[in-house]
């Protein structure tokens, strides 16, 4: 989870802030890389494997499940290891995790080495946040939050094009699976170079149950949770689509090929929105980009259900551009708001708690909904419905810190 500066790690020195934010960039690229891995090819899975829609919507929400029950203990650990250590662990994890997918032999072996890369995942993207907080303020850290998360995306983005492809290879999708593990095995050397300066044992220490303390007092605060809310709806859609998108449009005709290529670029609109929003969106106006960007992830949901050709394509951009920016914002609205910001740790805990159990929900409750009606419309609209209600919380209850402070805050 995201510190406060000096609970996690030294600050960085200015003038290497720069290659540590692009080694973080590569490290999130190559988390989404394998994250993303088992989308592309889903029915291949479920045939060798022999499992069902739902057994097949956990796997591919294990790992965000995984995730949010780590992330309370990962942020204790990053406050006695420090960030950077941490995210070499993360990543080498991570790696772990997508050759563990490849071996899999059952649903019980494939969810746990899922499960595994969610624990990975949350080392990486924990650590990486708490470094950004230490060497980054104002415009520049939600550059570097938008760069982050605009990472993942690209990662996101390259597995659903190239993982068909790769599929095609000899060995089918246990090589998609294990190649998937080739980006972050290359970055974790460099990163370790990039890192040598950071890597010093940090001089406090945060116990879990101090860290749980915090979070319950949070979670008695109505602005946190609103911004939960809005998390739950905004990244159970996100990763439902991600982790569905082929296989729909493939239900709806398309080639893997082509059906990969489309959720790709659906990932690669996202890149660009995670950067520019983040940036552009002052903090006196996130409430309503968060809102609207619900509001479009919804409308885009219908779409995509019972939507034609060019309205399902109108709606695959919309959402690309909505789910892009929606996670740096939610964190920034978290850790921003003003009972968290004397408590950064156990704020980013209850934020990445909540999207693991998000991540989960969303692959989830579209495979349930597939295996009642033996397709992914009556899935579709129920997830339209969770985003609607978030939004509409969010509209009226998210953090909206006055139009001075926050000018105060950009000016510094």
């Amino acid at each position: 989870m995201i510190t406060s500066a000096g609970a996690g790690e030294a600050p960085a020195p200015s003038r290497g802030r720069w290659p540590v934010l692009a080694g973080l960039a590569w490290m999130s690229a190559a988390t989404g890389f394998v994250a993303a891995s088992l989308a592309p090819v889903v029915p291949a899975l479920m045939r060798d494997l022999a499992l069902s829609p739902t057994t097949a919507g956990v796997a591919l929400g294990a790992w965000q499940a995984a995730l949010g029950l780590s992330s309370v203990a990962v942020g204790a650990l990053i406050s006695r290891w420090g960030a950077a250590r941490v995210v070499a662990v993360g990543a080498a994890l991570t790696a772990l995790s997508s050759l563990s997918r490849a071996a899999a032999v059952d649903g019980v072996t494939l969810v746990l080495a899922v499960a595994l890369g969610g624990v990975a995942w949350s080392m990486v993207i924990s650590g990486a946040a708490s470094l950004l907080t230490t060497a980054f303020e104002g415009r520049a850290r939600r550059l570097g939050a938008g760069i982050t998360f605009g990472g993942l995306s690209a990662g996101f983005a390259l597995m659903l094009a190239v993982g068909p492809h790769l599929a095609g290879l000899p060995g089918g999708w246990r090589t998609a699976l294990a190649a998937g593990a080739v980006p972050m095995l290359a970055g974790l050397p460099a990163w370790l170079l990039l890192s040598r300066e950071l890597r010093a044992r940090p001089p406090a220490a945060a116990r879990i149950r101090q860290v749980l303390g915090q979070s319950l007092d949070l979670l008695r605060r109505p602005s946190i949770l609103a911004v939960l809310a809005a998390t739950l709806s905004g990244i159970s859609a996100g990763h439902a689509l991600a982790s569905w998108l082929p296989t729909v449009l493939g239900r709806q005709g398309l080639s893997a090929s082509l059906a990969g290529l489309v959720a790709a670029g659906y990932m690669a609109i996202g890149i660009l929105s995670s950067i520019s929003v983040t940036v552009v969106a002052r903090p006196h106006h996130r409430r309503w980009w968060i809102t609207g960007g619900l509001a479009a992830v919804a409308a885009s949901l219908l779409l995509l259900a019972v939507g034609s050709a060019p309205l399902v394509a109108a709606g695959i951009v919309a959402a690309g551009v909505a789910i892009g920016f929606l996670p740096s914002l939610l964190v920034l609205a978290m850790l921003e708001s003003p009972p968290a910001r004397s408590l950064g740790g156990a704020a980013g805990g209850l934020y990445y708690s909540m999207s693991g159990f998000a991540g989960l929900t969303g692959p989830v409750v579209i495979g349930v909904f597939a295996d009642w009606t033996g397709g992914f419309t009556a899935g579709l609209v129920a997830m339209a419905a969770l985003v609607a209600a978030g939004a509409a919380v969010a509209a009226g209850a998210l953090p909206m810190p006055p139009s001075a402070a926050a000018s105060a805050s950009e000016a510094a």
